[in-house]
């Protein structure tokens, strides 16, 4: 060969390279844009359209075998299942791509699955344990409590069952005292009968008890007895218990004037002894009840101890105890909403829990598929600094973040000949392209 042959054929080469070249080789993402990225890895690779033809095909294609795995309701036969998923992972190379995922084992996911009901059921069974422990443990204290209050209540209203017997028996007394008037031909609704109904009228007293009065009426005892004798009516003595008085009650029928007198020599003993009656049980009302309402009133007061006990079951214990029983209830619900599956139901959980992998990671092989068909030129570095292929019309930004689950990448094409006259091709993320967007991109 000639030295003007070589030399032409020189020239030439350098012609046909310039020709082929489409702007700088370098470019940078602007500093805003950078931010916004944060972590994400951001890669440069080469582009053509039927690189991105080629790619949305296989990916609807690995999509629809997904979804056939992924819809399956069938997990009668849970092994089958898993292989169909095991043979999509090992085609997205997730094993060796992505470090949580680690090669399945039906038997042993089972037997870890069942494990953790096991032990969550355990662990309830556990608290429901040491609930009722804490209710038998304060169950002494709370009954302490329950009957020192029950006792207190008890007795005050068996005081006032006693008033109110006592109240029952004199007025049915007065009650029968009044109609046997009619008997007499005495008018009930008159002067006597009024006076009967009315308790202001029974006049209740006593004398200091000495044993020259122990055998003593209540009629001799009274020094105005003799004055009217047939107007006024007495109540057997009683001696207190503690013999310190002698009680009487006695009631005065007016006698001042004919018809008055007249009603009360009508009297008989039948009537006599009924208006005795109605007085003696106007005695132990009157008297008594006033005795039972000053033990109910100062009961706590001649009972401390059953007074503090009363008021520690009404502030603490008995809140306390309800409390307690709720947290048994709660830990009772929990054992019961733990229900060890069967073995069936066990392994089409573990299926089904399998295919979530397809999901997590489908986004991140959708890329995958994509980056295996480009050819790489570069990563960007931190100061968004990156080179270009400049031999080539299209370059492609890529950015991915670090974490592969839900991988959601964000495109850029970046066209070389737009930069023809730059020497260095400097682009923000203004017309940033999802995954969607891009496979229907026209270059």
């Amino acid at each position: 060969m000639t030295n003007i042959f070589k030399f032409s054929t020189v020239v030439a080469a350098i012609f046909i390279a310039q020709g082929c070249t489409q702007g700088p080789d370098i470019g940078k993402i602007d500093d805003s844009s950078m931010r916004y990225l944060g972590s994400s890895k951001v890669d440069i690779y080469t582009l053509d359209s039927s690189a991105i033809e080629d790619w949305a095909e296989a990916k609807a294609d690995f999509k629809r075998r997904m979804e056939e795995v992924t819809g399956t309701k069938d997990f009668s036969d849970a092994e089958a299942v898993v292989e169909a998923v095991d043979d999509l992972i090992d085609e997205m190379d997730l094993v060796d791509l992505v470090d949580d995922v680690k090669p399945f084992n039906l038997v042993e996911a089972k037997a870890k699955l069942k494990a953790t009901y096991q032990a969550q059921l355990d662990n309830e069974l556990a608290q429901l344990a040491a609930s009722k422990a804490e209710k038998d443990a304060f169950l002494p204290t709370y009954n302490e409590s329950l009957a020192a209050f029950e006792k207190g209540r008890s007795d005050i209203e068996s005081f006032k069952s006693q008033r109110d017997a006592l109240s029952d028996a004199f007025q049915l007394a007065k009650t029968e005292a009044i109609k046997s008037l009619a008997d007499v031909g005495v008018d009930s609704a008159g002067n006597i009968g009024k006076r009967l109904n009315i308790d202001r009228f029974y006049n209740t007293y006593s004398y200091n008890f000495t044993e020259a009065l122990k055998d003593k009426t209540c009629r001799e005892l009274d020094r105005n007895s003799g004055n009217k004798p047939n107007s006024i009516y007495y109540s057997d003595a009683r001696i207190t218990d503690d013999k310190s008085e002698l009680v009487c009650t006695k009631i005065a029928f007016p006698s001042s004037y004919g018809s008055d007198n007249t009603e009360n020599q009508k009297l008989k003993e039948p009537q006599i002894n009924a208006i005795k009656l109605a007085l003696n049980k106007a005695q132990s009302y009157l008297r008594d009840a006033n005795q039972l309402i000053k033990q109910s009133n100062s009961y706590y007061q001649d009972h401390p101890q059953i007074a503090d006990l009363h008021n520690r079951y009404q502030r603490n214990d008995r809140r306390m105890l309800e409390s307690i029983e709720t947290k048994v209830k709660w830990a009772q619900d929990a054992v019961d909403r733990v229900i060890i599956p069967s073995d069936e139901k066990i392994a089409t959980e573990v299926a089904f829990e399998h295919m979530r992998t397809l999901n997590l990671y489908s986004e991140f092989h959708y890329n995958n598929i994509l980056l295996n068909q480009l050819d790489y030129v570069a990563t960007v570095s931190a100061d968004g600094r990156f080179k270009l292929d400049n031999s080539e019309k299209f370059n492609l930004l890529i950015a991915r973040p670090e974490r592969k689950i839900n991988q959601k990448a964000a495109y850029k094409i970046i066209r070389l000949a737009e930069f023809d006259d730059k020497a260095l091709v400097t682009i923000g993320l203004n017309d940033i392209l999802t995954s969607k967007e891009f496979q229907t991109i026209t270059l």
